[in-house]
């Protein structure tokens, strides 16, 4: 994701990558699939995602780091033929920087998720994160919590307090830095 820079030139761009990967990640892909076991459905558990107007970041835990760089590349290229197709205003190549980053475990990925979902203004109900997985029962076989709901109980009040608690630091470092300017 490339700070301050517009990756999404529309909230349709963002729903479609929304649905390329439900698409990819959903269980369906390895039971129409005779050679299940090599679709990146079977090698990555998506576990939280947030498509802000600068990028898309994800949060899975994966079997293969090769198997997140398909995924990746995947989404690039289904997005840009979206656009080919659909947009009639020329566009530039998208600017492209992926940084994959290995967490040490489960509680950094959960603090990782909290961070993710803290980007957006509506944290609460954006539908472009995964918060509605977490806080309001959203469902869907392409999102696997299991991973991380254990170390918040699966309780949503639990999570949305850590979420608070995040933005609360957040803006008193921020009131901090100004005081010291």
């Amino acid at each position: 994701r490339a700070k301050n820079r517009r990756f999404f030139t529309s909230n349709n761009e963002r729903a479609f990558v929304i649905s390329q990967l439900q698409n990819i990640l959903s269980t369906r892909s390895l039971l129409d699939n005779p050679n299940g076991y090599r679709a990146l459905s079977a090698h990555i558990d998506l576990l939280a995602f947030s498509l802000t107007t600068t990028g898309i970041e994800l949060l899975m835990f994966s079997i293969s780091e090769l198997s997140v760089h398909r995924l990746a590349a995947q989404l690039l290229t289904q997005l840009i033929d979206y656009r080919q197709t659909y947009q009639t205003v020329h566009f530039q190549e998208t600017l492209y920087c992926k940084k994959v980053q290995k967490l040490c475990g489960p509680h950094e990925a959960l603090a990782r998720s909290i961070s993710l979902h803290c980007l957006h203004n509506d944290w609460e109900y954006d539908r472009y994160s995964s918060i509605g997985f977490y806080l309001h029962d959203r469902r869907g076989d392409w999102m696997r919590l299991w991973r991380l709901a254990r170390l918040y109980h699966n309780q949503p009040t639990y999570y949305r307090q850590l979420i608070e608690d995040c933005l609360r630091t957040r803006s008193y470092a921020t009131s901090a830095r100004a005081i010291m300017a």
